[in-house]
């Protein structure tokens, strides 16, 4: 095993006659231009953890002697999630990457309180409602230190959820976390809208339908609050 940040020679010895051809190998790998009888590790990375192999030569064969090197390091994030928006009744999901030396623990928090359960490399939150707006971060740890991800702002609007009845006929329902009058409108092509309704939300809901859904297949929707 082996600290990150510290050095390690590997070396071998042996009998036979030479001259002598040295070649070592990482996870079966020639290492280029590593032909001498010991290989020096400096200041290593996670991933260079593995198999290290030296092939030994003389004029009757070859020896293979084999070393595994762990390299022990705390945790380090690679990629995560960014901010994001995103609509009322909806979910979102929110992931991280990290390597290090396992077993890694995640624990997710918001607005700097930890969330309970919330132990795993990503946090999912379905039919979302204005409560689960805030600032989310995720600690992850081992037995050589922890990291903390950057926060991550995750901001809910109003959302708009389509189904259909019986019939084929689109049914349009609104949430929102302000109550108003506002106009649901519809497109083919994301570019031309048209009025399909102006409706009251009440208590953060509202609803609607298109008839032109029974003979367009192809509709977008968006809502813009009037008043």
């Amino acid at each position: 095993d082996l600290l990150i940040g510290q050095s390690l020679m590997l070396g071998v010895q042996h009998t036979g006659i030479g001259p002598f051809t040295y070649q070592w190998y990482f996870n079966f790998h020639a290492i280029d231009r590593a032909t001498e009888p010991h290989y020096f590790i400096s200041n290593p990375s996670f991933e260079q953890s593995g198999k290290y192999s030296i092939e030994i030569k003389n004029f009757s064969g070859n020896v293979f002697s084999n070393s595994n090197i762990r390299v022990l390091s705390p945790p380090q994030i690679l990629t995560q999630s960014k901010d994001g928006k995103y609509a009322l009744g909806n979910s979102f999901n929110l992931s991280v990457s990290a390597n290090g030396t396992k077993p890694l623990k995640y624990q997710w928090f918001k607005n700097n309180e930890a969330i309970e359960g919330s132990t795993s490399s990503s946090l999912s939150q379905r039919n979302l409602s204005g409560l689960d707006e805030g600032v989310y971060k995720v600690i992850i740890e081992n037995e050589f230190g922890k990291i903390e991800s950057k926060e991550v702002v995750v901001t809910i609007g109003t959302g708009l959820s389509i189904s259909f009845n019986d019939r084929g006929i689109a049914i349009i329902k609104l949430r929102s976390k302000i109550d108003g009058i506002w106009s649901v409108e519809s497109s083919e092509n994301l570019k031309d809208w048209a009025e399909v309704n102006a409706i009251q939300s009440v208590n953060g809901e509202a609803e609607t339908t298109d008839v032109r859904s029974l003979l367009i297949s192809r509709r977008f929707y968006r809502a813009k609050f009037l008043q």
